[in-house]
């Protein structure tokens, strides 16, 4: 499961979850944070896998730049069954099969315009083909579809069809659940002594 982690210099917080076979450090906005936060998640707390999923498409939770590594020190903090839960969970390059800041590409095979999900070293591998590059982080469903209206991207494409999948499912009932749950441990703390003023 997907823990979230503070700097220890104060300056924010950071998760650390196994997607696709990596420990992955995620990023997360101040707003990512809070819905964590509200859900009873405090740092060093661990989370269900479908919540981090649902961060990232938001754009709450994001890798940037070498967000996959192998940390010696955490590789017994997760198991087998959540990297092949986050299989079904998480989008991946075409060409590596990994999670690492991602974006969706367009570019020209054999003068064919294609679009496809990259990580970076399969981005490199096309340089000077590549016609569009846009980070996973800021995708959403109405910038693919202003994306094919203006034929940026091929329409159809199995890429886009994926994503919007990706987009569409739900986990609020993942978040409504883990709400309930922090509200009968904060009820647990509560306790009624006779002769105590109602304040």
């Amino acid at each position: 499961m997907p823990v979230l982690k503070s700097y220890t210099d104060g300056s924010g917080h950071y998760i650390h979850a196994s997607v696709r076979g990596a420990v992955v450090t995620f990023q997360t906005t101040k707003q990512g944070v809070e819905k964590l936060t509200a859900a009873g998640v405090q740092p060093g707390v661990r989370f269900a896998l479908r919540l981090l999923a649902d961060l990232t498409r938001t754009g709450d939770a994001y890798t940037h730049h070498g967000g996959v590594g192998f940390y010696q020190a955490e590789q017994f903090e997760f198991d087998f069954k959540e990297s092949q839960e986050s299989e079904a969970l998480f989008p991946a390059c075409a060409i590596t099969g990994t999670f690492d800041d991602l974006h969706l590409v367009g570019h020209e095979v054999d003068g064919e315009m294609r679009a496809e999900l990259l990580a970076p070293s399969a981005r490199a591998a096309l340089t000077g083909r590549i016609k569009l590059s846009v980070p996973l982080s800021i995708l959403s469903p109405s910038v693919l579809t202003t994306l094919e209206a203006t034929r940026q991207l091929p329409a159809g494409t199995a890429a886009v069809a994926a994503l919007r999948r990706w987009y569409a499912e739900d986990a609020s009932a993942e978040w409504e659940r883990l709400r309930r749950e922090r509200e009968k441990r904060q009820q647990g703390f509560a306790f009624d002594v006779p002769g105590e003023l109602k304040l």
